[in-house]
């Protein structure tokens, strides 16, 4: 921004400021959250991220949780670019998993994975033990669609659907990105088939689950 090279994982100039809350509810689907965070520069606001979470109930064996992100630049152009360490990439949604998901089994929408999965592109991506996993759904809707992956089943696991990656992108004022996913917590091993029918419910025929 503006020349200068910062980040929000590493200290940095660059803050993340808790805003607002915008709505919090519950339902008989579940609940909703909806907040903003500011993009802080020495006391500037350089951006916005609002996150809307909506945690439905529980199926006999899965919970399903949305995430939309939408982010905004307000004070000028802001270049993205996920992290070049290794050209993996690393960047945006990222979930580490617990200790009980170690070694776990990796499947993505193309079959399982013999081992950790970089650049390569996937709809989704689960792991799992024979008790318990976890996926991550990736909404056709998103920007460069199917995205690539970062995945790892070591000290724990790592499912994460690269954005921006390695290529920079310029977020402009009144020109906001929305990023959606769906994240499936269940019980057991899930096998491709349930996935796949499970993405293509939620993504609603923008793509098909199988194609890659």
């Amino acid at each position: 921004y503006e020349g200068q090279k910062v980040q929000l994982w590493h200290p940095s100039p660059l803050k993340q400021r808790f805003d607002r809350v915008i709505e919090s509810q519950m339902n008989a689907d579940g609940g909703r959250l909806v907040l903003q965070n500011n993009w802080v520069i020495d006391g500037e606001t350089i951006g916005r991220a609002r996150w809307q979470i909506n945690a439905h109930s529980a199926k006999d064996d899965y919970r399903a949780i949305d995430l939309t992100f939408t982010l905004r630049a307000v004070a000028g152009p802001i270049k993205l670019q996920g992290k070049q360490n290794a050209r993996k990439g690393y960047g945006g949604l990222c979930i580490r998993t617990s200790p009980a998901l170690a070694k776990g089994r990796l499947l993505t929408n193309t079959g399982s994975l013999k081992k950790d999965a970089v650049k390569q592109r996937f709809h989704w991506a689960d792991i799992a033990s024979d008790e318990q996993g976890l996926a991550v759904l990736a909404h056709p809707s998103n920007p460069n669609s199917p995205p690539p992956w970062l995945l790892r089943n070591s000290y724990g696991g790592i499912l994460n659907p690269e954005w921006p990656g390695l290529k920079k992108v310029t977020l402009k004022p009144g020109e906001p990105v929305t990023l959606r996913y769906r994240v499936i917590v269940h019980r057991g091993n899930f096998d491709q088939k349930q996935l796949n029918a499970l993405y293509a419910d939620w993504a609603g025929g923008q793509s098909e689950a199988g194609d890659r």
